[in-house]
């Protein structure tokens, strides 16, 4: 069985408007709003969820990769164009490093939530724009370990080379198996010098494994890594509830064209 294509694979924020009749794309809704942190506005970015495709974001249980995202500038406004549909909200204002990808320790989060303390959930009309006013009260991001008794689902595993050397600094994405997403679902956070990986999930089920060097837009550049091996990703099935070990991805440099490797053409 194979996966989502190589280059759909690695679109992790790229706009990717569904097609309607025709081959035209989907009707769009734009979203504004500004990001403030304690009174002050903010730069971050601003992500996304298409309701239908999976849960809400919880950055405490696992990271769900955005359907779209857009950055606030120095003055803390964003603008993003959305197909219509209904969408989970969050934000992330980075302490320093990458600018996508999961939080890390010390970064500000925010989680709006509605009037019942759900999950923000915002409605997004074709040809109208929709202003979310300012979103506050961001929270300083701490890895948050199981309570007693929570009931954890994850995938874990190593990243090794084509050598089987343990690979640092890459992250792994999981597609659901059957499912119609082309973009990724969930990711790791990046791997450490053992290679090792814990995929945190919402829930059981079946899933693509593959592997990139980090959140970056768009197709592969030379030098980054891909895996698994060619177009196969490595498919994991794991319980609700249990954590699915042992699992191996292997995975491959994407080199210039003309180059094969160590002692090919250069």
């Amino acid at each position: 069985m194979r996966g989502p294509g190589v280059a759909a694979a690695l679109c992790l924020a790229a706009a990717m408007l569904p097609a309607a009749a025709g081959g035209e794309p989907a009707p769009a809704g734009r979203i504004t709003g500004r990001l403030e942190k304690h009174g002050t506005r903010a730069d971050g970015m601003v992500a996304f969820f298409d309701e239908r495709a999976g849960p809400p974001p919880d950055f405490d249980r696992y990271f769900r990769v955005p359907t779209e995202s857009a950055f606030a500038d120095a003055a803390g406004r964003f603008e993003v164009a959305l197909p219509a549909g209904r969408y989970y909200v969050a934000a992330i204002r980075r302490t320093a490093g990458q600018r996508l990808g999961p939080p890390a320790r010390g970064d500000l989060v925010f989680q709006p939530r509605d009037r019942q303390g759900a999950p923000l959930l915002i409605v997004v009309t074709p040809k109208e724009t929709t202003d979310l006013g300012v979103l506050t009260g961001p929270l300083r991001y701490q890895p948050r370990p199981p309570r007693r008794g929570e009931r954890v689902t994850a995938i874990a595993g190593t990243v090794v080379g084509e050598h089987g050397k343990a690979r640092a600094g890459v992250v792994v994405l999981a597609y659901r198996v059957g499912g119609t997403e082309l973009r990724p679902l969930f990711a790791s956070d990046p791997t450490g010098r053992d290679g090792r990986f814990a995929l945190r999930l919402p829930e059981g089920g079946r899933f693509w494994l593959r592997v990139r060097t980090g959140f970056r837009e768009g197709p592969p550049q030379p030098g980054s890594l891909l895996g698994g091996h060619g177009d196969a990703p490595v498919e994991v099935a794991v319980r609700t509830g249990a954590t699915a070990r042992g699992t191996v991805v292997r995975i491959a440099d994407v080199r210039p064209p003309g180059r094969r490797g160590p002692r090919g053409p250069r």
